[in-house]
């Protein structure tokens, strides 16, 4: 260790108040909080001169990635940049391990949500070629929308860069129609919830309709498979859509970052930190193709989201904290269970992929033990803790450690399925 790395060690023993901390420390794992991590950005700055937020520590929790961070945003890395080969059409890659969750849910038959739709109200004069060449121009800029996701001879998954057909844009035309409003509300409906005009094995990943609703208003509808992009991504695409449209700019670089982050994923072997030592599993069937899903909305009044916020404040906990809390305790008592695993979503973007188009959110494991309410708060905020640690963990990975049986190493959900097989149906109705 030199010089500078032990005056960056010095500056974290001083915010953390922990003098064992050590460079391959977690800053959470050893104390750290939120507010000795405001404390620590607040003296980064000051030493460094860098611009560095929460975000920051969270991916970057060990204190040596922290330092390299660091020192990238000064300009002293040492590392060499790397030249990228620009991927061309038939060149294979692996999946991330959150395409590899959405893939085994869509094989399960779980043709839930596996889009991300969205519905942009255009007004005044609309230029339905230059918008049509807007969206071309994207979807080119964008590699993940020219990606295939299809298996090998032995079942496992790859994608694969396409020569997609020409892009035209679908149009419709409502303003005369005694029922515009509820064709209006199919369209929301078909491209927020359905995948029906999608095809992933033969790389159809989105669709774009514009519906004329008046002389000058116009709904651009879309929609994405969620096995290619996030929702950030999603507002990436329309950020450039507003660019070319409005510029006609010529086609920027490729944006090829999500090909190297799958690349590079397969490469990371960390030590898998989940505990699932006290689960006690159950096989249980795969639901069919055509089993009903639902799912239930509430809504918390201005009250009862005070007395959330006084709670977590009063606890050290988050608002996601909270709800994972609640979640594990209700399923607790309808099972009869104390030990309930959690799930939570993580972005895995960090500052190298902010603003890339990608699937950069990963489902990861984690345990709540409900034996009471101060055991369940503590468990559940360790558990979140662990889980951002382990948020580029690929689900398989710890399924394979863990023995899981082939339904269950599928993905998290698997072991909600659990448990909430165990509960009674008038329960479950009721709950």
């Amino acid at each position: 260790m030199n010089k500078n790395e032990e005056d960056f060690l010095t500056l974290c023993r001083q915010s953390i108040k922990n003098e064992t901390l050590m460079p391959e420390s977690n800053f959470f794992f050893e104390g750290g909080n939120s507010v000795s991590a405001i404390r620590l950005i607040s003296n980064i700055q000051k030493k460094y001169q860098v611009t560095i937020g929460l975000e920051d520590i969270f991916c970057c929790p060990e204190i040596h990635k922290l330092y390299q961070l660091v020192q990238e945003r000064t300009g002293n890395a040492k590392e060499e940049p790397k030249k990228e080969t620009a991927p061309k059409t038939g060149d294979r890659f692996p999946l991330s391990a959150a395409q590899e969750g959405i893939w085994f849910e869509v094989n399960a038959g779980n043709h839930k949500s596996n889009i991300i739709g969205f519905a942009l109200n255009l007004s005044g004069e609309t230029d339905v070629t230059r918008l049509e060449s807007a969206l071309r121009q994207s979807i080119n800029h964008f590699l993940p929308l020219r990606l295939a996701i299809r298996t090998d001879e032995n079942n496992k998954p790859y994608q694969e860069v396409i020569d997609p057909p020409e892009f035209i844009l679908d149009t419709d035309d409502v303003s005369e129609e005694p029922d515009k409003e509820e064709i209006l509300s199919e369209y929301y409906n078909t491209f927020t919830k359905s995948e029906e005009f999608l095809d992933i094995e033969n790389g159809i990943t989105y669709n774009f309709v514009l519906v004329k609703c008046s002389e000058d208003e116009f709904v651009l509808y879309g929609s994405i498979h969620h096995i290619i992009c996030d929702d950030s991504s999603v507002n990436l695409f329309i950020d450039f859509l507003e660019r070319f449209y409005y510029s006609s700019a010529e086609n920027e670089k490729t944006d090829n970052s999500f090909i190297r982050y799958c690349t590079e994923e397969k490469q990371y072997n960390p030590e898998v930190n989940a505990d699932l030592g006290q689960i006690r599993l159950i096989d249980v069937n795969c639901p069919s193709k055509d089993a009903e899903t639902g799912y239930t909305e509430f809504f918390l009044d201005n009250e009862t989201v005070r007395r959330i916020a006084e709670f977590c404040s009063e606890h050290n906990l988050t608002e996601s904290m909270f709800l994972q809390s609640a979640f594990a305790l209700t399923l607790s008592r309808l099972t009869n269970e104390k030990h309930i695993p959690i799930g939570m979503p993580v972005s895995c973007r960090g500052t190298e992929y902010s603003d890339s188009f990608g699937m950069y959110v990963s489902m990861v494991l984690g345990i709540a033990d409900c034996s009471d309410i101060e055991t369940l708060l503590a468990s559940v905020r360790e558990t979140v803790l662990r889980q951002i640690e382990n948020k580029g963990v690929p689900f398989h990975m710890i399924a394979e450690k863990y023995h899981l049986s082939y339904e269950l190493r599928r993905a998290p959900f698997r072991f909600l399925y659990n448990y909430l097989e165990k509960i009674e149906p008038e329960q479950r109705d009721r709950k």
